[in-house]
């Protein structure tokens, strides 16, 4: 879905409260308790104007946002801190995925999975305890999942290891027919590619799930940390990053 000129009427109080109905987080409209944090965004050059906010708990919520952007004609667009932002979203339905935050860290495997609602900083500190870095920006309060498929350079990492999107595994995605596909380059190659190669070069109606990049294994010291290995692999889940230690 695009942004243009043309702005589709507001969204009727009696279709939000049916949209609530059907999922666990929250739906706002202009003017309600909450809506206009929710469309609050980093960069206060860009104010969002959408018909109606849709802050999700899952997957399925997202699917039903989704669902009903398309039924009523509308314009997507997925957010969570809004340090980039596509056009005022007018007339929009906004996902905002910032309560989609499990992080799961497995030490043994040197995997990560994270939401598609996570800031770098909570990736950062989970992954510290369990030696493991990631691929992040400068900024820690940035989305994991917008900064990765939007390329990822590291200001620190990208020189030796390229940008994030590259060690991008896996993913799950609500596409815009409103289903749920788990893509990786082996049994989706069509989809997988667009998103992982996209960097900031190519703009998607889908929202994402989750996304998966690579790590590196660090070891601390005094004051700082020295990386002694890079991951193999990392595998995207519905809510996660997965990053794994090359053997």
């Amino acid at each position: 879905m695009t942004f243009n000129d043309s702005c589709p009427p507001p969204v009727l109080p009696a279709d939000a409260a049916s949209l609530a109905a059907a999922i666990e987080g929250s739906v706002l409209l202009p003017g309600e308790v909450g809506y206009d944090d929710e469309r609050a965004v980093w960069n206060l050059n860009h104010e969002l104007t959408p018909a109606v906010i849709v802050v999700p708990k899952s997957a399925a919520d997202v699917q039903a946002a989704v669902t009903f952007a398309a039924r009523q004609q509308r314009p997507v667009l997925v957010k969570n801190t809004g340090h980039q932002m596509v056009g005022k979203a007018q007339g929009a339905v906004v996902i905002a995925t910032h309560r989609m935050n499990d992080i799961t860290i497995d030490a043994a495997c040197c995997t990560a999975r994270v939401g598609a609602g996570v800031l770098w900083s909570e990736v950062i500190a989970k992954a510290a305890k369990v030696g493991l870095a990631p691929l992040n920006g400068t900024n820690p309060t940035v989305g994991v999942v917008g900064y990765t498929l939007g390329g990822g350079l590291s200001p620190t990492l990208g020189r030796s290891h390229g940008y994030a999107a590259d060690h991008v595994r896996s993913l799950d995605v609500v596409t815009a027919d409103g289903k749920r596909r788990h893509v990786d380059a082996e049994s989706e190659p069509d989809l997988f590619w667009p998103f992982a190669a996209a960097r900031a070069t190519l703009q998607w109606s889908r929202p994402w799930n989750s996304t998966c990049f690579r790590c590196l294994a660090s070891t601390p010291a005094a004051s700082t940390s020295r990386v002694s290995g890079w991951p193999r692999c990392c595998e995207l889940g519905p809510l996660g990053i997965q990053a794994r230690r090359r053997r």
